[in-house]
């Protein structure tokens, strides 16, 4: 028995900058996809939105993280382990 290869597309979506939905990048891709024009707008507004809030928070745990680390200190002078010698 044969299996038959299917065919597969990749659709990029870009999620722009500063609030702008690139059209032909991410509108278009969404109407192929099945999409009507207001869905396909209301879905880009939407992952837009989600993916503004998790890298607010990816950079504020990572930072939280960052300033932990540099709190523990590991009993040497203050901020020697956020920032170790030059060893030049």
């Amino acid at each position: 028995m044969r299996l038959k290869a299917k065919k597969v597309i990749l659709h990029t979506i870009l999620l722009g900058v500063g609030g702008s939905i690139y059209t032909s990048h991410t509108l278009n891709h969404l109407k192929e996809l099945g999409l009507y024009v207001q869905k396909a707008h209301k879905t880009a507004l939407k992952l837009h939105a989600h993916s503004v809030l998790y890298a607010h928070k990816l950079t504020t745990t990572r930072r939280a993280l960052e300033k932990f680390s540099c709190s523990q200190g590991l009993g040497l002078e203050q901020g020697a382990a956020c920032h170790p010698p030059d060893p030049h």
